[in-house]
């Protein structure tokens, strides 16, 4: 299951977070999974579950899933990309690239300044 070596570099990247922010806490992370990452959503938000260190306890993680999609280099069309057929919507060619779908990203984090007691 390589969605818990994932999650375990997410936890890493939520870690340096932290790190650049001294004095605050982390409340939600939103990622961003593609059809083309080869991850499973909830495969991945049950990894990133599993108990951590106490400063990324509580983070509430969420997933967007988009959709695949690809730029063609011929025309210039942005489409979608649906059954995993690489062909411009528009003049056909199969000249493309991907632009979106085949990655997993962390989008936002929500922080919150602790109080001092």
């Amino acid at each position: 299951m390589h969605e818990r070596s994932l999650a375990k570099k997410i936890l890493q990247q939520v870690e340096e977070i932290l790190d650049e922010y001294p004095g605050q806490r982390i409340l939600s992370i939103e990622l961003e999974v593609g059809p083309m990452s080869g991850v499973e959503p909830d495969l991945l938000l049950s990894a990133l579950a599993e108990p951590v260190v106490s400063r990324l306890e509580g983070i509430r993680f969420s997933i967007t899933e988009v959709p695949l999609r690809a730029a063609c280099e011929q025309c210039h069309t942005e489409f979608v990309v649906n059954d995993f057929l690489f062909r411009c919507s528009e003049c056909s060619s199969s000249d493309v690239i991907i632009t979106q779908g085949d990655s997993v990203r962390i989008l936002n984090a929500v922080m919150t300044v602790e109080s001092e007691s």
